[in-house]
């Protein structure tokens, strides 16, 4: 999935493209469990603001299983980008997350020197099982740093199921980036 993840700021870009062919997908293809859009991501409307360094601000996303197959080996890898039309890095934000009401766990992130939207992105990991029709709250708990760019960071989350579906990209959770305005 990483791969993916490197393209994850043109995937930004694809995802309304992607909604439409996947609305019009042939029924045989759609009735298959491991395909995008076989776990609906919820969409983040806000936009939580850290004022200081140091302050952790959480977004989430709720994933909802829509096939009739609990989806095993559930994982995700997240990316964040600085906000638009800065051209340098700053620190990078410390990252968390947390499953459902799980315990919260730290992550490194990875610097995409390739991105003209200066992202970083994070290694797989793994949740577990999503059970058939079920949803689960999947949540970002984010710091930044003094030096750290003012304003909206974009952040999206890309959602598969290795046990299930091998590395098929399952959903797309997007506006999972909070605003730093110190």
């Amino acid at each position: 999935m990483r791969s993916r993840m490197l393209a994850a700021s043109a995937a930004a870009v694809l995802i309304p493209a992607a909604t439409t062919f996947l609305s019009g997908m042939p029924a045989a293809e759609a009735s298959t469990i491991c395909h995008q859009g076989a776990i609906k991501a919820s969409w983040s409307n806000s936009f939580p603001t850290a004022h200081r360094p140091g302050q952790s601000v959480t977004v989430r996303t709720t994933l909802y299983n829509k096939t009739g197959t609990t989806l095993r080996g559930l994982f995700f890898d997240y990316s964040i980008g600085v906000p638009p039309n800065h051209n340098h890095w700053g620190p990078t934000p410390t990252v968390s997350w947390r499953w459902g009401h799980g315990s919260w766990h730290r992550f490194g992130l990875s610097r995409n020197n390739s991105s003209p939207q200066h992202d970083w992105y994070s290694e797989d990991h793994t949740l577990g099982a999503l059970y058939a029709h079920k949803s689960k709250t999947l949540q970002f708990k984010v710091a930044f740093h003094k030096g750290d760019p003012t304003g909206t960071y974009s952040g999206i989350a890309m959602i598969g199921a290795r046990a299930t579906c091998g590395i098929t990209l399952l959903a797309v959770a997007g506006n999972l980036g909070p605003a730093y305005r110190p």
